[in-house]
């Protein structure tokens, strides 16, 4: 039992009420997902003057298709923190997991494909080459969503389980 002068770790320091951890996910995914935005912007300054070759400009221009995924980790974070207002029926948990898992599956090939972690073909331009340097950039935030999306169906799949 906690005295009055410990804090609980699921509380806010606002208003001290509780918030279920699926918020807290919630607000992570949402987090991750403005992450990659931002990740954008780096990559730009990073790469957007690299020579593309004989492509007219469009070698390597995948990676800046990350932010458009990034909407499925809002959606998925957005969804997990409505969760605290809504009703906590199993209904409403099965369709977060579905959600989440869907976002997984779409997020694996999106980090293979579009975060240029490929080794480049021999005689690649200088746009698909300097990319693989910089794949860090765009994996991380990748794979720290989809271990959130995981959390959060492991929670949901708890909550079922309890009936809460």
């Amino acid at each position: 039992k906690m005295n009055k002068t410990q804090q609980d770790p699921g509380d806010t320091f606002a208003t001290g009420k509780k918030f279920h951890p699926l918020f807290w996910i919630g607000l992570a995914l949402i987090i991750t997902g403005v992450i990659i935005g931002l990740s954008l912007f780096l990559n730009f300054s990073i790469h957007g003057r690299d020579n593309t070759g004989s492509s007219g400009g469009f070698d390597g221009i995948e990676i800046f298709f990350l932010p458009f995924f990034a909407l499925s980790y809002l959606t998925c974070g957005i969804f997990c923190m409505v969760k605290q207002l809504c009703s906590r029926s199993k209904c409403y948990l099965v369709i977060l997991i579905i959600f989440n898992i869907l976002s997984i599956l779409l997020h694996i090939p999106v980090t293979y494909y579009f975060t240029g972690v490929r080794t480049p073909r021999p005689g690649a331009s200088e746009a698909i080459t300097r990319k693989v340097s910089t794949a860090w950039i765009r994996i991380i935030p990748e794979v720290v969503g989809m271990g959130l999306s995981v959390g959060a169906i492991v929670v949901a799949i708890q909550d079922i389980i309890r009936g809460k």
